[in-house]
């Protein structure tokens, strides 16, 4: 499960950063996925708070993730 939770972390710091300094590659990614990413224009008009947004939520993420990884390991 811990795995799975940084895995999301991490694709959402990678979506972030697109939003914020490439929206074009993450349009042209949506376009060849489109079944499985919908590009939206209300996400793209408003890039930059969706892209911080998501920067803040995959870092709260990933530092739960380590800090709940290290209190696991050390619980043992």
């Amino acid at each position: 499960m811990g795995k799975f939770f940084f895995i999301i972390a991490v694709i959402s710091t990678i979506v972030g950063l697109l939003l914020l300094f490439a929206p074009r590659v993450l349009e042209q990614f949506g376009r060849m996925v489109n079944r499985f990413y919908i590009t939206d224009d209300v996400i793209f008009a408003k890039r930059f708070t969706f892209g911080i947004f998501l920067l803040l939520a995959s870092m709260v993420m990933i530092y739960t993730y380590m800090f709940l990884h290290n209190n696991y390991v050390f619980v043992r």
